[in-house]
């Protein structure tokens, strides 16, 4: 179980936002947001001077419209596309693709989204979160998706999940982020014209 301490600045307490794993015995760093993604028991706890939330739910710092997971950092584009780019050497999981794709959603609210997902340092994916990202589940909050390959391995798994997942939703495989992004730009819904 991932555990986390923060003084917690939401709707029901206010003060500054500190971010601490299971494995840290002081708060890390500050953090100015968090959003919270999966379910688990909390309970509040007296801790270093504080008042702090001790949870069993995953935290998501958010930073200038950055979410970071645990397998990725997330972005919003001035173009309006997702940018979604993997830490170093990943192994990710379906609790990592369900995580991903929560993160998605609360980064941008109910509406379907282009995302560019760069997989240069994607090390595997399992099957069942291959499964996750062409699932119904990801169609709901994604409309088409570009994978950038950089590297043999990740044009293997990106191969790998479009030949054996076919997703529910446009997807294709670049090795240029140049035309990812063009293509993406296809599926953006027309903009007013400002005035």
């Amino acid at each position: 179980m991932f555990a986390s301490m923060v003084l917690l600045r939401n709707k029901r307490f206010d003060g500054i936002l500190w971010f601490c794993d299971d494995r840290c015995r002081q708060p890390a760093k500050p953090i100015k947001e968090a959003i919270y993604v999966t379910g688990g028991s909390t309970r509040l706890s007296k801790w270093g001077g504080g008042l702090f939330l001790e949870t069993g739910e995953h935290l998501m710092p958010q930073e200038n419209g950055i979410v970071e997971t645990r397998t990725v950092r997330l972005w919003v584009g001035e173009d309006g596309i997702v940018r979604v780019r993997y830490f170093e050497n990943i192994e990710e999981t379906l609790e990592d693709a369900i995580e991903n794709i929560q993160a998605l959603g609360d980064l941008v609210g109910d509406r379907l989204n282009v995302v560019f997902f760069d997989y240069s340092n994607v090390k595997s994916q399992t099957r069942e979160c291959r499964q996750y990202y062409a699932s119904e589940a990801t169609a709901r909050v994604v409309s088409a998706t570009a994978i950038l390959v950089t590297s043999a391995l990740s044009r293997v798994i990106a191969n790998f999940f479009m030949g054996f997942n076919k997703p529910k939703h446009p997807t294709r495989i670049f090795i240029s982020e140049e035309e990812a992004v063009t293509w993406l730009k296809s599926f953006l819904p027309e903009r007013e014209p400002s005035i």
